[in-house]
C-alpha cells in the first residue's frame, strides 16, 4: 500500500512536471512567434517610411529645386546606410531637353541611357559639381521643370532605388 501510494505520487509529480515544461515551451514559441511578427512589422515600417520619403517626389511637375532637395536627400541617405548592409546605393536621373552638354561637360559623373534617352546621375551632380557652380547656373536649374516618368524599387528589401525625371516645359497657371 505504502509503495503503491509513493508511486502513485511519483507518477503525478511527473506528470505535472512534464505539464509544466510543456506550458513553458509553447509560450515560448508563442512569444518567439509574437516577437518575430513584431520585427517584420517593424521591418515594414520603416520601409515604408522610407519611401514615403521618395515617392513624395513622384509627381508630373517637380520643380528644380526639388530635385536639388532630393539629390542632397539621396546623398544623406547613401553616407547613412551602407552597402555592406545590403543596401543599394540610391540614384536620382535627369534628363534634360537643352542643357545636356552643360551637364555633360561639368563633369557630372555617370551618364547612362534609359528607355533611349540619355540620363545624368543628378545625385553625383549635386554632390560633387552644384557647390562650384554660379548662383546664375544654380537658378537656372532651380527655375527648370520636371516630370517624374520612372521609379526603381529593389527586387530584395522593396526600398526606392532609383527616380528618373525628364525636363519638361514650363507649365503656365
Amino acid at each position: 500500500m505504502e509503495n503503491s501510494s509513493l508511486a502513485l505520487r511519483i507518477a503525478g509529480g511527473v506528470l505535472i512536471s512534464m505539464l509544466i515544461i510543456s506550458l513553458v515551451v509553447v509560450s515560448w514559441n508563442r512569444f518567439s512567434k509574437v516577437q518575430k511578427e513584431k520585427a517584420k512589422s517593424d521591418e515594414i515600417k520603416s520601409i515604408s517610411d522610407f519611401n514615403k520619403e521618395f515617392e513624395s517626389y513622384n509627381k508630373d511637375i517637380v520643380r528644380g529645386y526639388e530635385l536639388v532637395s532630393l539629390a542632397n536627400l539621396a546623398n544623406d541617405t547613401n553616407k547613412k546606410y551602407s552597402e555592406d548592409d545590403g543596401f543599394k546605393k540610391f540614384n536620382v536621373y535627369i534628363s534634360m531637353k537643352n542643357t545636356d552638354a552643360a551637364l555633360s561637360s561639368s563633369g557630372s559623373g555617370t551618364e547612362i541611357r534609359y528607355n533611349n534617352k540619355k540620363y545624368f546621375d543628378f545625385t553625383d551632380f549635386a554632390n560633387n559639381i552644384w557647390p562650384g557652380l554660379s548662383n546664375g547656373d544654380k537658378k537656372a536649374i532651380k527655375d527648370l521643370y520636371f516630370r517624374c516618368v520612372d521609379v526603381k524599387y529593389d527586387k530584395v528589401s522593396g526600398r526606392i532605388i532609383t527616380l528618373y525625371f525628364n525636363e519638361i516645359t514650363k507649365v503656365e497657371d
